[in-house]
């Protein structure tokens, strides 16, 4: 098991550059969904919540500090992106612990979509890629 998700993880919000580009929503498309259908069944509410809440997992100085800088200069993301990660952040450092036992985040879909530029937030029941595509909840 890696042990050091949490620096990885915050290394790889620290390396998003890539702006929207709306040629790319359709593969926005599938990791927005391939996110919903791995929540699925995991929360009868909305599909954005902090699977590492049960955890009570608190980050280190430093990362919160890093996350606040990265989070700074991303000034369109919605809370909801913001959210995403933040709770990022806690599962990894969670799975670092050992206290979270799988590999891999299960919000890996959203973050390669951040990674290529995407964003997202929630309205009215659905995600929303900026006005380029809504999902609604599976429930």
């Amino acid at each position: 098991m890696n042990k050091h998700a949490l620096t990885d993880g915050i290394a790889r919000l620290e390396a998003i550059s890539a702006d929207f580009d709306y040629d790319m929503a359709p593969q926005y498309v599938i990791w927005v969904k391939k996110y919903l259908q791995e929540v699925q069944g995991l929360t009868s509410d909305t599909p954005i919540f902090n699977v590492g809440r049960g955890c009570e997992v608190d980050l280190p100085v430093e990362v919160k500090e890093r996350l606040e800088a990265f989070l700074s200069k991303k000034i369109d993301y919605a809370p909801t992106t913001r959210n995403i990660c933040s709770w990022y952040l806690i599962e990894l450092y969670a799975m670092d612990l050992g206290l979270k036992l799988q590999s891999t985040s299960i919000y890996e879909p959203l973050i390669q979509t951040l990674e290529a530029g995407g964003d997202f937030y929630e309205h009215n029941g659905a995600l929303c890629i900026r006005d380029a595509a809504m999902l609604p909840f599976m429930r």
